[in-house]
């Protein structure tokens, strides 16, 4: 599978329709029969619809700690997450390719760091 990291389009542009033409130009021409996949947070697959679109498979980031979910609701709304990029994909293949809780650092909103929140959250 060919991957194209969210870095990668960061560095070039951010921009949706330079995202799409690399990748229906470049990667889908030059890699015949290798998926094409697409790394970002979850939400930006619903965002743009034109990469979404472009992609065989997703590949989706998914943070519960950095959108302030408190640790008991994390996997649920991790569940959620998984299931926005599902109603956007138009039946491609969704991986979760990112996920995790801070150990430390300090709290944001109502997720809390902890190293015993990290271990739970797994």
């Amino acid at each position: 599978m060919q991957l194209i990291n969210s870095d990668i389009f960061n560095i070039l542009n951010s921009l949706s329709l330079l995202k799409q033409h690399i990748i229906n130009n470049y990667f889908k021409d030059n890699t015949s029969n290798i998926p094409v996949g697409y790394v970002d947070a979850y939400y930006e697959f619903r965002d743009r619809p034109n990469i979404t679109n472009a992609c065989d498979v997703i590949l989706a980031n998914c943070y519960p700690f950095w959108e302030g979910c408190a640790l008991p609701y994390a996997t649920l709304y991790m569940q959620d997450m998984y299931r926005r990029v599902q109603k956007v994909a138009n039946g491609k293949r969704v991986i979760i390719s990112e996920t995790g809780w801070a150990s430390s650092g300090g709290n944001f909103y109502g997720a809390e760091t902890s190293l015993q929140s990290a271990h739970l959250y797994f």
